[in-house]
């Protein structure tokens, strides 16, 4: 195995543990996170960390947000989105 996909797979693991493990003090979560709730975590994640960019460091992060708005209409056109793939490839369920 190289490198790069031992990192990889490292990777992977933590982001399983992350997702499918809250903390122990929430007490409302029942099941373990789903796919659409990933997606909404991601997006929603996306869009403050450009506008926090845009603020603190360069304009041009807005672009990151028009990309993420971008992807979020074409997927409720073609109901495809990448990041679905990978939060699947991850293995998160489907709600």
């Amino acid at each position: 195995m190289a490198l790069c996909e031992k990192y990889f797979c490292d990777f992977c693991a933590l982001l399983r543990l992350i997702l499918n493990s809250p903390p122990e003090c929430v007490n409302y979560v029942e099941d373990d996170i789903k796919i659409n709730e990933a997606l909404r975590l991601l997006a929603g994640a996306m869009v403050l960390l450009s506008v926090i960019l845009t603020v603190y460091v360069n304009r041009n992060f807005l672009w990151l947000t028009a990309f993420v708005g971008a992807n979020l209409l074409q997927s409720a056109f073609t109901r495809w989105c990448p990041a679905i793939w990978l939060f699947k490839k991850f293995g998160l369920k489907e709600s």
